[in-house]
């Protein structure tokens, strides 16, 4: 397929004359003539049919050409992209809806000021970003998922011959917006006390999957007796959730916070109370890891993104034990 052949017969269908369209295109009549044979012979059908008042597309016509102008578009698109930026920092990234992960991609970004860049950041299900990263949609991709599920994750990322580089492990946490009166009492944190306040809840699955499917799993979900509590509302994006946590009073479920989480989100984390852990124990912690191709060699700027996670939530950076400590 030659694309400026394409071109030519798009052409033809907006002049609806052979001769007009080789007037404006400054070639011959023949040669428009022989390009629009020759391309009827390859594909096998008649894209023009004469009729009063000029030619005309065929029914096939009309599909050859609209498809030939998409076709062109994307090409177009395609040239602009790697004429205009062919020195950019080029990066796909796909994450679970984590704030961790994004807490990374901003400090990378900001560690960028002066470069030229074109970087695509998509939030899904662990299971979705897996099969992103196996199908090439994204060079790099950042997963949470719970504990016990690890087998099941680990099979998948093994037929898919994808590279898994664990994070971090975190038990199940609340979380508030930062002067929350909960966290006055959250040192002798009772039921009573705990069910006097509403929440809101991310489901992991989006609208596929029934709401009470929390973040992470039914059984964390069954750690709290949903009929004592007034309110709940479900969400279906982190910044939905950010901003009902940070401009009311409901409380959420998640994981350990991420750095400066108090200055740059004004949220707090606390732990379960002790009430609470045995079953929290049961329940299990969550993993977050990193994962990407095996056989591909990874683009730069996706190895500074990995250096950002490594560096703030990687087992050598010392994350959980500040976090233990301050705890």
């Amino acid at each position: 397929m030659n694309l400026q052949n394409i071109e030519y017969l798009i052409e033809i269908s907006n002049c609806g004359s052979i001769s007009a369209a080789a007037k404006r295109l400054f070639v011959t009549q023949p040669y428009l003539s022989k390009i629009l044979r020759e391309t009827e012979k390859e594909y096998g059908l008649t894209i023009f049919t004469r009729g009063k008042s000029g030619i005309v597309p065929t029914e096939s016509g009309r599909l050859f050409l609209d498809m030939s102008r998409d076709l062109i578009e994307h090409a177009n698109h395609f040239k602009l992209t790697f004429q205009e930026y062919s020195d950019s920092y080029r990066l796909r990234i796909s994450s679970s809806s984590c704030s961790h992960a994004n807490d990374a991609f901003i400090r990378m970004v900001n560690s960028l000021s002066d470069t030229s860049f074109r970087f695509f950041y998509r939030e899904m299900t662990s299971l979705e970003v897996i099969e992103d990263i196996y199908t090439n949609r994204a060079d790099v991709g950042f997963i949470m998922y719970p504990a016990h599920k690890e087998a099941e994750i680990q099979d998948r990322l093994m037929l898919r011959h994808l590279e898994f580089h664990p994070l971090f492990r975190s038990p199940t946490q609340f979380f508030c917006r930062v002067g929350h009166p909960i966290l006055n009492e959250r040192e002798n944190l009772t039921p009573e006390k705990l069910y006097q306040y509403n929440f809101v809840l991310y489901p992991s699955e989006n609208t596929r999957n029934r709401a009470v499917e929390s973040l992470y799993n039914d059984e964390t979900l069954q750690l709290i007796n949903w009929n004592l509590v007034p309110q709940v509302i479900y969400v279906n994006s982190r910044a939905s959730l950010h901003n009902l946590i940070q401009r009311s009073d409901y409380i959420g479920i998640g994981m350990i916070p991420v750095r400066e989480q108090e200055e740059n989100y004004n949220i707090v984390s606390f732990p379960l109370p002790d009430w609470m852990k045995p079953e929290a124990d049961r329940c299990g912690d969550f993993v977050a890891a990193y994962i990407h191709q095996k056989s591909s060699s990874l683009p730069k700027a996706a190895k500074a993104y990995i250096t950002f996670l490594e560096q703030y939530y990687g087992s050598e950076s010392g994350y959980k034990e500040k976090l233990e400590l301050k705890e």
